[in-house]
């Protein structure tokens, strides 16, 4: 997985609740240190390009790393958060997803690994910048 840019979106198409938010950069990064009380409308905008992005990259794996790869399966509070946002987001967010697929979303642990890698940076920033941080 190369490095790509985040979808953006409107305040208004941001899904996730504050807790989600909080819940799904906890599944990248398990030692974000950002307070849940704490994630604002840019970390929880942040927070679900990238579940699109693991979603989408996860349905767009080719079929040997397919194979190979290791599926996370949806557990605890990123497992309700996952199903819920998959059922609940617009087909328009995804590029390869469909309905079928997020019915029952999958996100491979090369993809979450990639994923957190490539963002790693802007999540360091938030950590140290308060509030005014947009990645």
């Amino acid at each position: 997985m190369s490095v790509m840019a985040l979808k953006h979106f409107a305040a208004t198409d941001i899904q996730l609740s504050q807790f989600d938010g909080w819940t799904v950069l906890r599944f990248f990064w398990p030692s974000f240190s950002v307070s849940p009380a704490n994630i604002n409308d840019n970390d929880r905008e942040f927070a679900q390009a990238m579940l699109i992005e693991a979603i989408d990259a996860s349905k767009n794996m080719g079929i040997v790393e397919y194979l190979f790869a290791s599926a996370i399966p949806p557990a605890g509070a990123f497992g309700t958060v996952l199903i819920n946002f998959a059922k609940a987001a617009p087909l328009t967010f995804f590029k390869f997803a469909t309905h079928k697929d997020l019915m029952n979303p999958v996100i491979y642990n090369s993809i979450r690994n990639a994923l957190a890698l490539n963002f790693r940076t802007a999540k360091d920033m938030r950590e140290m910048i308060p509030q005014d941080f947009s990645w």
